[in-house]
């Protein structure tokens, strides 16, 4: 007779609540366009000879029909990326072409519905011009803004002399499950 309780009390719990979440989270009722969204690569880091960084972000927009909230019309977009040092410095890059990462942006940088860009964060430091010099290891971490409606990602951390590496999911991290924080920036 217990386990009925429980499993009655997760129900109801479920219907309750679930209903209330979706009506305070932006992204889950939005009738219209976010314009930007944002996830969060928490740690990343390279040196010319230790570490890299590998940055995987997906265009989740390639989904079938019903997946995903109605009104979701940004369908693809460029890649903002607001790399933050651990030092406090910042270093902004948006891809303009497709001169970086795996190929698959288009030729005005926009990455389309269903895709994945690809791209090492040496890469990514070199074409802003902050390529690291060769005794030196930059750390920190990066808020990556796609300007279309939905957006998710990877990090990959290889530590080539250790044997090891460290894999994270890209977050929303203000509350919301899936798809990037929706976001405004001037």
């Amino acid at each position: 007779m217990d386990k009925l309780k429980v499993v009655v009390f997760v129900a109801t719990m479920i219907a309750v609540a679930c209903p209330a979440f979706a009506a305070d989270a932006l992204f889950l009722q939005a009738e219209t366009t976010t314009r930007q969204t944002a996830v969060l690569a928490t740690f990343v880091a390279y040196s010319q000879s230790s570490i890299e960084t590998a940055l995987s972000v997906s265009n989740l927009l390639g989904t079938p029909l019903g997946l995903l909230p109605a009104g979701l019309s940004d369908t693809e977009g460029t890649l903002e990326l607001y790399i933050y040092g651990a030092d406090g410095s910042l270093t902004v890059w948006e891809s303009d072409d497709n001169s970086v990462g795996n190929g698959v942006l288009d030729d005005d940088g926009k990455l389309g519905p269903g895709k994945t860009w690809t791209a090492l964060l040496g890469q990514i430091l070199d074409d802003a011009g902050v390529l690291p010099g060769s005794d030196e290891v930059f750390t920190g971490y990066i808020w990556v803004v796609a300007n279309f409606d939905a957006v998710q990602g990877t990090v990959l951390n290889v530590y080539p002399d250790f044997g090891y590496s460290q894999s994270l999911s890209m977050e929303p991290t203000m509350g919301l499950w899936f798809g990037g924080y929706p976001c405004t920036l001037p």
